[in-house]
């Protein structure tokens, strides 16, 4: 079931928010636990058999470790190998169902013959993080699996993150500001990752061959954005229906060029995603011995491998890795004129390597990036390309402003001084945009092109 839909909107959401609002305190969460069952199992019910076997090896693995008394090395043991089966489990399901997605089976995979489940790659994460965390004492296990089998499967979580603790979730606090956030999310996916992508796919469909170097150009931000937004979409949805449900959640997202370099830009995207990363992968490893450069090199790569299986995926997990080591290895030492070449340099770098998740075919990319540069003997500058701008530059535009941090932090001061105009304004505002995307989904319905492969 998307987030982003009708059937989503006006039918699971107003049940999900009512009876958590009027059930008793200690029904919430068995009440929450059965409309996530209800919305995994709402598309493709074979998602309710890999997830909770999933859930279940985490928590087992949880309360064993818990009670292990044999030191360090048995919880280490244990640990191991519960993540040891998640991380299988992400191989088979995740990247085995994309390479025989070619043969007559589809995405299935061959011996068990499930769809990957929407948004498996942070479920996975999420089951990988609790078990770390009862580890090194930083969480408590689970009770029940129930009540773990509740978080686990949370809907709200369930596309792009955020990637929320299971201690974070089972604390529930008033929170405020979760159904301006949802809002926004919403309008986010569909009146600007929708139409952005829609209009990239028209000019790759144009050939490469005769796209103008101008189109190519604008689709390539097109796109780009696309994907930024993507995942701050569903980001600010989560957190919002977290925040709905009484769950404190921030999306942790900023602009797409909010770092002085394309390895810290890449951390605006998605913030809680990167903090994983850092704090179950780079540090351990660092801890270990292992030099900081290679610690930080590897980082990057298994956070673009995240991605998927395709060839484009595995490059691109390569070109991240690249990124983090110069980063680590270059910026801090670079004077302010260096830092400021290298900004600019990142404005074109950026998506010239996060397009790569746009093609299913290494080819079509290579193909893609030759007509940037007019080497598939593609015009300059023809009259599709002024057609295709003045639909595709005033949305270019909107992209680059909502994206801009200075703007949203101007908003925010303005509603700590002026708390009732801006409090009205936004009820408002969201009215509109929520009226807005209900004619968006009248009109065209919703597209998944980039979580589903998440």
């Amino acid at each position: 079931m998307p987030m982003a839909g009708l059937t989503f909107l006006f039918l699971f959401l107003p049940v999900a928010l009512l009876l958590s609002a009027l059930l008793p305190e200690g029904m919430r969460r068995p009440v929450l636990l059965g409309c996530s069952l209800v919305f995994y199992a709402w598309g493709d019910p074979s998602n309710l058999i890999l997830l909770p076997v999933l859930a279940y090896i985490a928590y087992l693995t949880g309360r064993q470790t818990a009670a292990c008394r044999e030191g360090k090395r048995g919880r280490r043991a244990i640990t191991g190998v519960g993540l040891g089966l998640c991380l299988l489990a992400l191989l088979l399901f995740k990247f085995a169902a994309e390479l025989f997605s070619a043969l007559p089976v589809g995405g299935k995979v061959l011996a068990l013959g499930v769809d990957v489940p929407v948004g498996f790659s942070f479920f996975v994460l999420r089951m990988m993080g609790y078990q770390v965390d009862v580890y090194r004492g930083r969480g408590e296990a689970a009770r029940s699996f129930p009540e773990f089998l509740g978080y686990a499967l949370f809907f709200p979580l369930m596309t792009a993150g955020p990637l929320l603790s299971f201690s974070r979730w089972r604390r529930e606090e008033e929170c405020e500001g979760g159904l301006g956030l949802f809002v926004v999310g919403l309008a986010q996916k569909l009146l600007l990752a929708d139409t952005a992508y829609t209009l990239f796919g028209r000019a790759v469909e144009a050939g490469n061959g005769e796209l103008p170097v101008v189109t190519a150009w604008t689709a390539l931000f097109l796109g780009f954005y696309a994907l930024y937004y993507e995942f701050a979409a569903f980001l600010r949805m989560g957190a919002g229906l977290c925040r709905l449900l009484g769950i404190g959640a921030s999306p942790m997202v900023a602009g797409p060029f909010s770092g002085s370099t394309p390895a810290r830009c890449l951390k605006g995207f998605h913030g809680s995603l990167f903090r994983w990363f850092a704090h179950y992968l780079y540090r351990p490893m660092a801890g270990a011995g292992i030099p900081r450069a290679l610690a930080v090199g590897l980082t990057g790569v298994a956070a673009g491998l995240l991605f998927g299986g395709r060839l484009t995926c595995l490059i691109f997990g390569c070109w991240m890795g690249l990124l983090f080591l110069g980063d680590f290895l270059l910026a801090g030492k670079m004077e302010r004129g260096g830092l400021a070449l290298l900004r600019a340099f990142t404005l074109v770098l950026l998506p010239l390597g996060v397009s790569m998740l746009l093609f299913q075919s290494l080819g079509d990319w290579v193909s893609f990036f030759g007509a940037l540069f007019g080497l598939a003997g593609n015009p300059f500058f023809t009259s599709y390309a002024a057609a295709f701008s003045r639909t595709a530059l005033p949305l270019l535009l909107g992209c680059v402003v909502f994206s801009l941090q200075g703007l949203q932090r101007l908003i925010g001061r303005g509603a700590l001084r002026l708390p009732r105009p801006f409090r009205v304004a936004g009820l408002v505002g969201a009215a509109v945009l929520f009226g807005l995307c209900l004619l968006f989904l009248a009109e065209n319905g919703s597209s998944a092109f980039l979580y589903l492969r998440l």
